[in-house]
């Protein structure tokens, strides 16, 4: 069982969806769905106390073809992915492949939590 958790934070343009628990892919496109309404342009999927289930290519294209239904466009807008697993940081560079082909939205993947934050130009007091 996972849950995602939503934090906006509008001094820093970000908002947050921290993953706990082995994330579901169709959890991950109800809660896209229901939840990408964010005008903010920085977005940061946190999988530090998560688990993104494997895929294989096809079905992560899949996946982001139909969450890239639901995507808000967003000048400026950046997504990035922090995981601290090797095989999820992989998986991750596969997804964010995929999505940057599919929705022409920059996605970038992080070990460190502090390195995403950076690569967005905020401070660390967001954590």
């Amino acid at each position: 069982m996972s849950s995602i958790t939503t934090t906006t934070d509008r001094d820093q343009n970000l908002t947050q969806y921290t993953v706990e628990g082995r994330l579901a892919i169709e959890e991950l496109a109800i809660h896209i769905r229901e939840h990408n309404a964010s005008e903010l342009p920085n977005v940061l999927w946190d999988f530090r106390n998560g688990e993104v289930p494997p895929l294989t290519t096809a079905e992560a294209d899949e996946v982001v073809q139909k969450v890239n239904q639901y995507v808000v466009p967003v000048e400026g807008r950046r997504v990035a992915l922090v995981t601290r697993k090797q095989l999820d940081f992989g998986l991750l560079r596969i997804w964010n492949a995929l999505s940057e082909i599919a929705s022409g939205i920059e996605h970038r993947v992080f070990y460190e939590y502090q390195d995403a934050l950076d690569w967005f130009g905020l401070s660390s007091d967001t954590s």
